[in-house]
């Protein structure tokens, strides 16, 4: 089964919960680059709900996404 994601601009936490759960979904591996913070901000809490998001640590891919502090 095929899940279509809404738009980046449209995420929500409680949104994209009630969502995953709905059809399922039991892991998540993100490979946009704009969806990352999103992701890694909401990972443990995704966690609690029996979701798993494979990302790394919301600091990281902070300072990643900014070549400043990259």
């Amino acid at each position: 089964k095929i899940y279509l994601m809404p738009d980046i601009e449209k995420y929500n936490y409680r949104e994209m919960l009630k969502s995953l759960k709905k059809n399922n979904i039991k892991i998540v591996i993100p490979t946009n680059g704009q969806e990352l913070l999103f992701w890694s901000k909401y990972k443990d809490k995704f966690s609690k709900n029996n979701i798993n998001i494979i990302i790394s640590p919301y600091q990281s891919i902070k300072i990643c996404t900014d070549k400043y502090e990259f």
